[in-house]
């Protein structure tokens, strides 16, 4: 929100600030959401092939399903679910990801890119959350956003684990937890 603010007041003194102090406000504006989102959430770190397959594949993600990716980074996760047939949506928070998974949507039916902070959201429709998530930012998933999600709801981590959760499945650097 502060990004919307920063970036609201540049536009609108525009004729008024002196060139340097424009694209200093503009440029203020579009790194702030990627700051917040390294410290709040995961920084850009693209999932291999492989680990996208495997965590497709631990997950089960089947036609109509609802997927969710938080931090979605250029969009590959929730592409390849739309592949499968899922619902997905991505949530992104840095604006130069947000807009390359953005254009990047528009050649993927049924996948949906969204600016904005993961946290907030209700995920109580989730039938698969994909994350690759730190290990704090996972002890907050659990606090958080792992009470709201609905009975058999499946939460694959790339890499990181949730603190005293069982695992159903744990293999080669892909977690998989379902809510009962």
């Amino acid at each position: 929100m502060l990004e919307i603010l920063v970036l609201a007041i540049a536009i609108i003194l525009l004729p008024f600030l002196p060139g340097q102090v424009y694209w200093s406000l503009l440029l203020l504006a579009i790194v702030l959401p990627g700051t917040y989102a390294m410290r709040h959430g995961p920084p850009f770190v693209p999932t291999p092939r492989k680990t996208l397959e495997r965590m497709m594949d631990f997950a089960g993600i089947k036609k109509g399903d609802r997927v969710y990716d938080l931090g979605c980074g250029d969009g590959r996760l929730v592409f390849a679910a739309a592949k499968r047939g899922a619902r997905a949506v991505g949530y992104e928070l840095s604006v130069p990801m947000f807009v390359i998974a953005k254009i990047r949507s528009f050649f993927h039916h049924n996948a949906t890119i969204r600016y904005g902070n993961f946290w907030k959201p209700d995920y109580s429709d989730a039938d698969v959350i994909v994350c690759y998530l730190l290990t704090d930012a996972m002890q907050t998933f659990y606090r958080t956003i792992w009470p709201q999600l609905p009975k058999g709801c499946r939460v694959v981590s790339h890499a990181f684990r949730m603190k005293d959760m069982n695992a159903v499945k744990d293999e080669k650097g892909v977690i998989l937890y379902v809510k009962d």
